[in-house]
């Protein structure tokens, strides 16, 4: 299975997204398809991201949000 082709079957998702990296990054990018990263709360665009709690925090409202829907 290639990086553009998503998985058919259950068994096949399983073994796609068991790599957590590749699952933040599905969700990024069905939560923000044009790959701007923006606050759910104001819009705003300035946004960084903390790896230690895996939360986006926005630099405008200090909200913290996630890719998860």
């Amino acid at each position: 299975m290639n990086a553009t082709q998503l998985p058919e079957t259950l068994q096949e998702a399983i073994v796609y997204f068991s790599d957590k990296s590749r699952a933040f990054e599905f969700m990024k990018s069905l939560r923000w398809p044009d790959g701007v990263v923006a606050c759910p709360k104001c819009s705003g665009t300035g946004v960084y991201f903390m790896e230690r709690v895996e939360r986006f925090e926005c630099r405008e409202c200090k909200a913290q949000f996630c890719a998860i829907f």
